[in-house]
């Protein structure tokens, strides 16, 4: 009978001690990845909205090339402040469960 005891006691103290894991596990991942003020913050941090914008450029140039277009045709297409709202807008829409659909319209009025 006492064997019997411990074992319960044992699994009890394992099932307790898994659910506050689990509970602990549940709390950061809502005040971190399931914040999307977090993200936006974490964004901002690492200065993500201008690395976005670098690599934009970057590729924008590379596919220019073949046209031979000058690479001013690249500057004013958008500003950082639009980059930055996009992707912001995308964030909101991911976290909301709504579907986004960036506004190409002020892009194509530029390149003209």
């Amino acid at each position: 009978m006492a064997k019997i005891k411990i074992i319960i006691y044992y699994i009890i103290e394992l099932i307790i001690g898994l659910s506050i894991l689990s509970l602990m596990g549940i709390l950061i991942l809502k005040s971190t990845v399931y914040n999307k003020e977090y993200i936006k913050n974490k964004f901002e941090k690492y200065n993500y909205y201008e690395n976005v914008d670098k690599e934009i450029k970057e590729e924008m140039k590379h596919n220019i090339v073949p046209t031979q277009l000058p690479e001013t045709v690249l500057d004013n297409i958008y500003t950082q402040e639009d980059l930055k709202n996009t992707i912001d807008n995308i964030i909101d829409k991911v976290y909301t469960n709504e579907k986004f659909k960036v506004d190409t319209t002020k892009i194509s009025e530029n390149l003209k």
